[in-house]
Parts: C-alpha cells; sequence; structure tokens
C-alpha cells in the first residue's frame, strides 16, 4: 500500500518521501532477489550522496478550515469535526571527508541522511445504541411499546427460570448481579434528544497518529568498479484506535525498523555481479 504526504495517507514502514530517488514496478517474470511473491511489487531505489553536499527542508499543514461537514453531523446538528495534520522533515546528503587527511577526492565515501515526522490529530465518529438510566436499573417497560425507537416492536424480557416474561417489562432487583450492573455502567448513557435510526448515543473521541521516518544511507566506492551501499532506516509509529462507544482507547505502537546493504562489482563491459541483503 502507498501513501502520499497528506493527512489520510498511512503506511507502517513507508520510507521519506525525499529520501526516494527512483520507483520501480514489478509485474511478473523479476529476478529471484525481489521475494517470492506472485503479484506485483514495488521496489523503492533510495538516494545517495553526492561530491557535493545538498539538503532540503519541508512542511506540509493541513486542518479542517477547508473540509466540509459530514451528512451524520449535519443530520444530528452537530459542527464538523476538528481535524490538524502536520508533516515536517529535511534531508541532507554529500561527501564524508577530512581536508588534507581523508577522501579529499570526496569520490570514496557518502552519506544520505532524511527524517520526517507526521503528527495527524482528528475525532472519530462514532453512534450507537446503549442502555438507558432505567434499563440499567432494570427497567424495560418503554420496549413494551410496539413503537418504541430503539426496534420498532415490542420486546418481553423473560425470566430464564420460567421463561415467563417479567411483570411490567422490570426485572427485580435482587435478580441484577453486581457484575452485570457494573457491565452496563461501562457504557456511556444515552446523548439527550440524539435518536438516529436505533441510535441513542453520538461522540466524537480523539484520535491521534504519530509517525517518524529517519533514514540514512553510506555508500562506499572503493575503486571505480565496486561500490557498498548500506541503509537503515526507523519508522516507529504510534497510534490510538477508539474502540466501539469510547469505552476504552487501543494504543499501538509500530517500531517499523529495516536495514539493506548491496555490494556490486562491473566484472566487465557485459557482467557485473550484485550482492543484496536486507532485514526488516
Amino acid at each position: 500500500s502507498l501513501r502520499v504526504r497528506q493527512a489520510g495517507g498511512f503506511m507502517m514502514g513507508a520510507q521519506n518521501f525525499d529520501t526516494v530517488a527512483e520507483v520501480q514496478v514489478l509485474t511478473t517474470n523479476y529476478q529471484a532477489e525481489f521475494g517470492r511473491a506472485s503479484a506485483g511489487q514495488l521496489r523503492l531505489v533510495t538516494k545517495s550522496g553526492t561530491q557535493s553536499f545538498h539538503g532540503n527542508t519541508f512542511w506540509t499543514h493541513q486542518n479542517d478550515a477547508l473540509d466540509s461537514n459530514t451528512w451524520s453531523n449535519r443530520n444530528a446538528g452537530l459542527e464538523k469535526s476538528p481535524h490538524t495534520y502536520n508533516a515536517y522533515g529535511f534531508t541532507l546528503g554529500g561527501p564524508i571527508y577530512i581536508p588534507g587527511a581523508f577522501n579529499e577526492s570526496r569520490q570514496k565515501l557518502f552519506f544520505f541522511w532524511g527524517q520526517e515526522w507526521q503528527r495527524d490529530r482528528t475525532v472519530e465518529e462514532q453512534d450507537g445504541l446503549v442502555p438507558t438510566a432505567a434499563m440499567r436499573n432494570g427497567d424495560f417497560s418503554e420496549l413494551l411499546d410496539p413503537a418504541n425507537p430503539y426496534f420498532r416492536r415490542q420486546i418481553l424480557v423473560r425470566d430464564p427460570l420460567t421463561g415467563q416474561p417479567f411483570a411490567g417489562n422490570i426485572i427485580p432487583q435482587d435478580r441484577i448481579s453486581p457484575q452485570g450492573r457494573a457491565l452496563l455502567n461501562a457504557f456511556p448513557l444515552p446523548i439527550a434528544g440524539f435518536q438516529q435510526g436505533s441510535d441513542n448515543w453520538i461522540a466524537n473521541p480523539t484520535q491521534f497518529n504519530n509517525q517518524r521516518k529517519d533514514s540514512i544511507k553510506i555508500d562506499w566506492v572503493p575503486t571505480s568498479n565496486h561500490r557498498l551501499a548500506v541503509r537503515h532506516t526507523w519508522a516507529p509509529n504510534v497510534w490510538n484506535d477508539p474502540e466501539p462507544l469510547s469505552v476504552y482507547s487501543t494504543i499501538w505502537d509500530y517500531p517499523g525498523r529495516t536495514m539493506a546493504a548491496t555490494f556490486t562489482s562491473t566484472l566487465s563491459s557485459s557482467l557485473i555481479n550484485e550482492f543484496s541483503f536486507s532485514w526488516g
């Protein structure tokens, strides 16, 4: 999967855009080093440093000022959801040398370093059906009305011991277990005045998505016929996922890390040998 540098684009372990020199789309009959997959693959070739220093900085910002409201929000009389997104970073590449001591020609050793941070702040629109305050105390009498807004039909609550409906659709207090009552109380109360279909609750729990993409590449050229390239990418991603009804929010922490090394030898004008190693 791919992403673009804008809010909503997402890929775990993605490469910083400004460290990519070439994108190759491999379809069929590709070489063995690209794996055993039968479908297409996407190969990113990262940039290398040159004999002179080059770099850049960038910042992308988006917010909800130009966003339109959703249908569900408008129908519920709610304002559009807040949303803020920032992506910023830099790249720097060039030779590794010490004047008068090491690699004076600036043709042997190079580096390319890129860092990118992404900060996405938004909300998740949720709605659902939750027990009313009366239901939490065992009073389900409102479900005797065939036109009740929750099920649009009459619902009878039956005694599991006798199979008969409870009188008035009310469960006696001594028949409600403390564990069951505690479970009910974990759910939020209905939102006053909100009714959309059978749903009586709506909320916008906050969401965050923090990504960071660090990549450094070292190229060593001992002779004109040989080249060793080593790249390390660290792309940690931490984000939260509000569970239904906002009872709790799961925190995900994905410490994406990859490393690759390639040694290329030009043996003749028509023969090239390449050894590659990757780890992730």
